[in-house]
């Protein structure tokens, strides 16, 4: 009962931390559900869903959030495309995450040639901006999905991350109690994973809040340039891409998927932030 009540007035005491995590539960739980959620087939074109003249149907009672330009539900799109977006930014990090622990805490913890030839790594990848890149990744791909977005996204995501793990490294590996682990005998690979990996995952934690919001982003970015998951896979970016032809007469299709991307990225933002404050890591949770 005592650890309940503390642990809820340390959350009291983080409200960007409550908001965050509170939204994201939301969107995950929208996500997962969307299937039972949808009042409509996301895919199906519907006549009732054009007005005189061929233009999208405003929100209403049959559409609550409007529909599209061919008549299909915005909601619905809306809450099948989370399930596409969130998968893209979550699987999309797991891989930054992966590759950038790999090659900054080898960077760090073995120095020498590995750590020369694995920065040189990181600076070429940094040194191409990021959209261009992913453009030519995509636009190259012999077939557009989920997976091979998550692999495109997830590789121009590591760079950064890496080089925070190096520094970490670096430091942690002078640290008195690696010396004593080395100087009782441990092994270079059990150092690493008993004494240096557990002090790293405060910062991978933030880290990764951070990579999840820039992976949605980025693959917003590629669906809204037509380079993501083909269609008619409803997906945020693609939905803005349509938007486009009818921004003036049909405001809403640009506002409803801009908006939940924005939302969604805020969110882990929140997280990161609070996280990253000082005094918050060694706070219960």
């Amino acid at each position: 009962m005592g650890r309940r009540i503390i642990g809820s007035h340390v959350l009291l005491r983080r409200p960007w931390l409550l908001l965050g995590g509170a939204l994201i539960c939301i969107l995950v739980a929208l996500a997962i559900g969307a299937p039972m959620f949808a009042p409509h087939d996301p895919l199906k074109q519907n006549r009732d869903g054009l007005v005189l003249g061929g233009a999208p149907a405003p929100p209403g009672r049959r559409y609550v959030l409007g529909a599209d330009s061919r008549g299909r539900d915005v909601l619905s799109r809306l809450l099948h495309g989370a399930r596409l977006s969130l998968a893209v930014g979550l699987g999309g990090t797991a891989v930054a995450m992966a590759l950038a622990l790999g090659v900054g805490v080898s960077a760090g913890f073995f120095g020498g040639t590995a750590d020369r030839f694995l920065m040189r790594c990181t600076d070429i990848v940094m040194a191409f901006p990021a959209i261009l890149l992913a453009v030519a990744l995509a636009a190259a791909l012999p077939q557009r999905n989920v997976v091979t977005l998550v692999l495109v996204v997830g590789f121009l995501n590591w760079a950064a991350p890496a080089r925070v793990f190096r520094s970490e490294t670096l430091t942690l590996r002078e640290r008195l109690y690696v010396e004593a682990a080395r100087s009782l005998g441990a092994g270079e690979f059990r150092t690493l994973v008993r004494h240096v990996l557990p002090h790293l995952a405060p910062t991978a934690l933030v880290l990764a809040r951070l990579a999840t919001a820039s992976t949605v982003l980025l693959a917003a970015g590629l669906s809204f340039l037509g380079v993501g998951i083909p269609a008619p896979a409803p997906t945020w970016g693609s939905m803005l891409h349509e938007a486009q032809t009818w921004y003036s007469v049909a405001p809403w299709l640009a506002f409803w998927p801009g908006a939940a991307v924005v939302v969604t990225v805020a969110a882990f933002n929140l997280i990161a932030f609070d996280l990253s404050r000082p005094g918050r890591a060694g706070e219960p949770r």
